[in-house]
């Protein structure tokens, strides 16, 4: 699953926008059934490889990019609360999945372990701001 996830991140293969929010929901509802018990090896040093999933990303997804972060939608400058950033979003957690695809080299359970963590202090926040965003797309497509 969590290999599915990022290779649809980082290159999509020609999946359409719905594919990708069922498979960041799906990854999370998993991710969040994994107990929270913070046991990942400390001691392994993850390769951080931003800079080159965020032009992986860009070319991927090219139709994603700013919205209003509060309820999903376009900009609308006027009214925006919180701007939301769509590729970051999507480079962050595939950022946080290659680390544990990493991770899970050293210790399997300790990689979903981390993972579980980071979904709750960071990237699972990025699935539902991505799961807004793309529900409205759905809807204006």
């Amino acid at each position: 699953m969590i290999e599915r996830a990022s290779r649809l991140i980082v290159y999509r293969d020609g999946a359409p926008l719905t594919e990708l929010r069922g498979v960041l929901r799906s990854l999370l509802e998993r991710v969040l059934a994994v107990p929270n018990d913070l046991t990942w090896p400390e001691d392994v040093e993850p390769i951080y490889r931003y800079a080159e999933f965020r032009g992986q990303v860009e070319r991927a997804w090219p139709e994603l990019g700013f919205h209003d972060a509060d309820i999903g939608g376009n900009l609308d400058v006027d009214a925006i609360v919180e701007v939301g950033d769509a590729i970051d979003d999507l480079t962050d957690i595939a950022v946080d999945l290659d680390k544990a695809m990493q991770l899970a080299r050293v210790d399997e359970a300790g990689a979903w372990s981390w993972l579980r963590f980071a979904a709750d202090v960071h990237w699972g926040e990025h699935v539902l701001d991505l799961d807004r965003h793309l529900a409205r797309r759905e809807g204006q497509g």
